[in-house]
């Protein structure tokens, strides 16, 4: 399935922005306060050439909780100084509106902060095909032992070792999802293996049924 997605996808020519959000928290109330992005261009050889940069922290108007400051260094007095979502999400929107695909790090929560700082603001986002940079991961790294979990951090330590990234910074994990993407995308297209061969039926429910009357009657469904 990833494979098919990405053949039709990431054709030469696609901008794809890759994007990621810092935010006062995980629930329904939850804001951005920082949106970093970069717009690639796929060229004739599948590589990203990278086109425009953008990075915008917002003030969210409201006491950012002592975990959120801990884990990406930010502070009530950093974010006071900036724009609060109202005057930022134009700017975001049309940065968005260059873009054929999205990708992200677990893309379904960024996209849910997009659809909540959109309905807060009134004003509608574009919607693209969306690719989970996450879910190439977990595809391809489904059984190796030596990982502890599938955390951006994780994942890019482990395949970058050399590289230092400031994570739980926006605008560095877009770079470090650009990495592990470059790195897993070629797998999928050098694949010649016929993936429907590989698709699987899982089951969802069964019912087995006996016909008191008649013993020898049995059904499973």
């Amino acid at each position: 399935k990833t494979k098919r997605e990405i053949e039709t996808l990431l054709v030469p020519g696609t901008n794809l922005i890759i994007f990621d959000t810092e935010t006062t928290g995980l629930g329904k109330d939850a804001k951005i306060i920082q949106f970093s992005g970069i717009r690639y261009i796929i060229d004739t050889n599948f590589r990203f050439q990278e086109e425009k940069v953008i990075d915008i922290y917002i003030n969210p108007e409201m006491p950012l909780p002592e975990k959120i400051k801990e884990i990406t260094g930010l502070n009530d007095e950093i974010l006071s100084i900036y724009p609060n979502e109202m005057s930022e999400v134009q700017r975001i929107k049309e940065f968005l509106l260059k873009g054929d695909v999205f990708a992200a790090y677990n893309s379904p929560f960024d996209m849910r902060m997009l659809e909540q700082m959109s309905e807060r603001t009134k004003c509608l986002l574009p919607q693209r095909p969306v690719l989970d940079v996450l879910e190439l991961v977990r595809d391809q790294f489904v059984n190796n032992t030596e990982l502890e979990n599938h955390k951006l951090q994780t994942i890019t330590e482990y395949l970058f070792p050399d590289l230092n990234f400031q994570f739980h910074s926006a605008i560095q994990d877009v770079k470090a999802t650009e990495k592990i993407m470059s790195k897993l995308i070629p797998i999928y297209l050098n694949d010649k293996s016929n993936s429907e061969e590989k698709l699987k039926a899982y089951l969802e429910w069964a019912n087995y049924n006996e016909n008191p009357r008649q013993k020898s009657q049995k059904r499973i469904k």
